[in-house]
């Protein structure tokens, strides 16, 4: 995960007056802007969270059911730069492209259109995602 990116992103949220979640359990940090969750571990969080709104961000990283998603290289471009990930049924997906980039070697999992975008690296459950509907 690009951390210093991830810190980055929330600080210039926070001075945009934009709300801010996080949450501090064991060893990490969870850290939500309502779209999009990452764990950090607790040394990797460069910010003071005491300005940020206390919530159980937790709770959502629950990722059963979910199946590997193929992100692929098409893009749309509409308001938001869009990545398209296919799941096994080869249903299209869309995120953010901006969120996804701050990973590094991202493995999604998916259920459908609707559903969390849980992202993995090295094994590790990092982030989540919410995917964009495209009409």
């Amino acid at each position: 995960m690009k951390i210093n990116k991830v810190n980055e992103e929330f600080l210039k949220l926070y001075f945009k007056n934009k709300r801010v979640f996080y949450q501090k359990v064991n060893k990490y940090v969870y850290l939500s802007d309502s779209y999009r969750i990452y764990r950090l571990n607790e040394e990797n969080c460069l910010l003071d969270t005491s300005k940020f709104i206390e919530n159980h961000l937790e709770n959502f990283m629950n990722c059963t059911n979910y199946k590997e998603g193929i992100i692929t290289n098409e893009l749309i471009v509409d308001k938001y730069k869009l990545r398209v990930i296919k799941t096994t049924e080869d249903k299209r997906i869309y995120v953010n492209d901006n969120y996804l980039k701050l990973f590094d070697n991202p493995i999604v999992m998916v259920i459908d259109e609707t559903s969390p975008i849980y992202v993995y690296e090295k094994d590790e459950l990092v982030g989540m995602l919410l995917p964009i509907k495209v009409i």
